[in-house]
């Protein structure tokens, strides 16, 4: 959902090529670390990406695997928040990789 928001944004109206995209994204959370009662303290949060990328007839395909890892946050809402915001901020680096692989691409 974020990856073609950020392609939407970036999209070039000018451009006469076309490039044809097909997009499949895991998400993932998983615990890295826990205190001495058992809690979770650390998580890594992980979006893998691939990308079909058919342009002039010719495809091709890119992996992004991007990690992220943080602190459990006490406040339950302020932790979903925070993992909305770390789900964009992978998002916006993937479409980043994808958009410079684009244009170093003949």
């Amino acid at each position: 959902k974020y990856i073609v928001e950020n392609l939407k944004r970036d999209n070039q109206k000018n451009s006469v090529e076309i490039i044809s995209i097909k997009i499949n994204s895991k998400y993932s959370k998983k615990i890295l670390a826990k205190n001495t009662v058992g809690s979770t303290t650390d998580y890594q949060a992980r979006a893998v990406t691939k990308f079909e990328i058919n342009k002039n007839e010719i495809i091709e395909e890119l992996i992004v695997d991007e990690k992220f890892n943080y602190q459990k946050i006490s406040d339950s809402y302020e932790e979903k928040s925070y993992e909305q915001t770390i789900k964009k901020n992978l998002a916006s680096s993937i479409s980043q990789k994808l958009i410079l692989r684009l244009s170093t691409t003949k």
